[in-house]
């Protein structure tokens, strides 16, 4: 089945540290960009993408509600960066210190709506393995490898709550766009909710 661009859209769901998370990581890619020519670089607006997918904009209402209904349960968590990773094509990151309070999210999203986010016959969910925010990607190969060879023993040592995810979309096959924010998300449990939720659900 063949998707229109003119009626379905790309979509991100995202964990975005605060501002001085931020200002670190662009630290490093204002790095790349002066001693590697890395021109996209310091463009990348930090982010850890949990689950991408496409969809038709007419099922976007009902995924907002499926979402606002998800994070009522979430509770806030402390994520903490660490060692850079390399992933294909010629891809540098920071990586997790501890993935597991991302990965918990992103495993409870794939189970309770990896149905709704697909498009029969068509393009799947890609739901985050390794989550991770980029530094720069698509390099060059001549940069990639000098980029690599100085950061590869290195790491990133901060970390940030994570309070929310946002939504964001762009038209699907215009990689020219930059993706909007279309709605945050926040995480609106508390601790001793989450604890009587689970309990309740195990009993």
């Amino acid at each position: 089945m063949g998707l229109d661009s003119g009626q379905f859209y790309e979509y991100l769901l995202v964990v975005s540290p605060d501002w001085r998370v931020n200002l670190q990581i662009a630290k490093v890619q204002q790095h790349f960009t002066r001693h590697y020519g890395c021109r996209f670089a310091n463009q990348l607006k930090p982010h850890i993408v949990l689950v991408s997918f496409v969809q038709h904009l007419s099922a976007e209402k009902y995924i907002i509600k499926h979402f606002e209904r998800f994070t009522r349960t979430v509770t806030p968590r402390i994520i903490e960066t660490g060692t850079f990773a390399s992933t294909p094509p010629h891809c540098i990151s920071a990586g997790l210190k501890d993935p597991g309070p991302l990965t918990e999210i992103i495993t409870d999203l794939r189970m309770k709506y990896e149905k709704q986010l697909k498009i029969p016959g068509a393009v799947k969910p890609v739901f985050a393995g390794a989550p991770h925010i980029i530094i720069a990607d698509n390099l060059p190969e001549e940069q990639f490898e000098q980029a690599w060879n100085d950061w590869q023993e290195a790491s990133l040592d901060c970390s940030f709550k994570a309070k929310e995810m946002l939504l964001m979309r762009r038209e699907q096959g215009v990689s020219t766009n930059g993706y909007q924010l279309i709605k945050s998300f926040p995480f609106a449990a508390t601790s001793y909710s989450r604890h009587t939720q689970l309990t309740l659900f195990h009993s």
